[in-house]
C-alpha cells in the first residue's frame, strides 16, 4: 500500500532547510538519495514539501551566517552533514528540530547531544561513527601489508574539534604494534601538502577519514595515493573512485534515511527523545585495478569476504 504522511492529509506544505558544507555539485547523489528517502514517505519536493539549500562552498567560516538565514526563514526542519554544519545549526536554534545526515565523530563526545540513546536538545539523525569504522580498516591493513608499521590517518579539523578519532585509533594501533600518524588537511587546498608530509614520514598506507571535504574530493585523493604508491582505505565510496579497499557503510543509505526522520518530526515526534541512529550494514570493496598498479596481492582471506571487486 502507498505511505501516506500527515503532511498529505493535512494539506501542509512542509519547509525543510539543508545546510551544505560542501557544493551543490559535488553532493548531487547525496540530496537524490535524501529526496528518494523523502519520497517513500509522501514528501514530494514542489508539492507536499519545499526545500531551502544552502552551500558553504568548502568554506566552514560561512556556515554561522548561513544557518542564521536558514533560521529566520522559519524553516520546519533543518538537515545538515558533518561536524562544522550540525555546530552552526546547533547554534543557530534551539527550537527547531535538526537531522543529522551523516556525521563522522560521536555527537555525544563533542557536546552536541547528550547521549546518542536520548539527544535531549532539537538534533536528531544518523551518525557513521567513522572511528570505529577507521578501526576495522586498520585491521584490514595490517592483514594484507603485515610489514607496515607507520599508517596514516588523513583528516579535517583542528584540536579541540572532537579526536574521537584519532585517539581511538591511537589506541587500536598500539594494540596491533602499529604507529598512526594524523596528517591534517583542514581545507581542500591542503591536500596535496597532505601527502608531501606523507612522504616525508615515511608512510606505509593510508587511512581517509570519512569527512565532506574528502568525499567530495575522493577521485583526487585516490589519484595522489596511486601516484605516492600510497595504499589507501577509506569508505567504500572511495574504493570506486580509485582507492585500495573501501569498507564501510553506505554514505547514501544515510541520506536516503533523513526521509524517516523527517516523517517521525512531522507525525509529533521530539528530536529530544528520537534515538541517534548508526548503520548496522557494512560494505568491503576491493579495488584490483588499484592493486595491480601498486604491486600488491590481496590475501585470499580479504578477497573471499569481498562484496564487490573493482576490475
Amino acid at each position: 500500500m502507498p505511505l501516506t504522511s500527515v503532511a498529505q492529509t493535512a494539506g501542509k506544505v512542509w519547509r525543510i532547510a539543508f545546510l551544505g558544507s560542501e557544493t551543490a555539485a559535488a553532493y548531487a547523489k547525496q540530496i537524490e538519495a535524501m529526496l528518494a528517502g523523502l519520497r517513500e514517505y509522501g514528501y514530494i519536493d514542489g508539492k507536499s514539501l519545499s526545500i531551502e539549500y544552502r552551500w558553504a562552498d568548502g568554506k566552514p567560516e560561512r556556515l554561522p551566517e548561513l544557518a542564521a538565514d536558514l533560521v529566520r526563514q522559519k524553516v520546519d526542519v533543518l538537515v545538515t552533514h558533518g561536524g562544522p554544519a550540525t555546530r552552526a545549526a546547533k547554534a543557530a536554534t534551539t527550537q527547531i528540530p535538526i537531522i543529522i545526515a551523516t556525521l563522522g565523530n560521536d555527537p555525544a563526545e563533542t557536546g552536541l547531544v547528550s547521549s546518542l540513546a536520548r539527544p535531549g536538545g532539537n538534533i536528531t539523525g544518523r551518525v557513521s561513527m567513522s572511528m570505529l569504522l577507521h578501526v576495522k580498516q586498520m585491521e584490514l591493513i595490517r592483514e594484507i601489508l603485515p610489514r607496515a608499521r607507520r599508517i596514516a590517518l588523513l583528516y579535517s579539523g583542528n584540536r579541540g574539534d572532537g579526536e574521537t578519532t584519532p585517539k581511538a585509533m591511537a589506541d587500536a594501533a598500539q594494540k596491533l604494534n602499529l604507529e598512526i600518524q594524523v596528517v591534517r588537511a583542514n581545507r581542500v587546498e591542503d591536500i596535496e601538502a597532505a601527502f608531501a608530509e606523507m612522504l616525508t614520514k615515511g608512510i606505509g598506507a593510508l587511512i581517509v577519514a570519512n569527512q565532506a571535504q574528502f568525499i567530495t574530493q575522493s577521485t583526487r585523493v585516490a589519484g595522489l595515493a596511486v601516484k605516492h604508491r600510497i595504499p589507501m582505505i577509506g569508505n567504500q565510496e572511495f574504493a570506486e573512485s580509485g582507492a585500495l579497499l573501501g569498507y564501510g557503510a553506505s554514505i547514501l543509505d544515510n541520506f536516503r534515511r533523513v526521509g524517516y526522520f523527517v516523517d517521525r518530526i512531522a507525525k509529533g515526534a521530539n528530536p529530544a527523545t528520537m534515538p541517534i541512529e548508526q548503520p548496522t550494514t557494512f560494505e568491503l570493496v576491493v579495488n584490483l585495478k588499484t592493486a595491480k598498479a601498486l604491486g600488491i596481492t590481496l590475501p585470499p582471506s580479504v578477497m573471499v569476504r569481498a562484496e564487490r571487486v573493482i576490475q
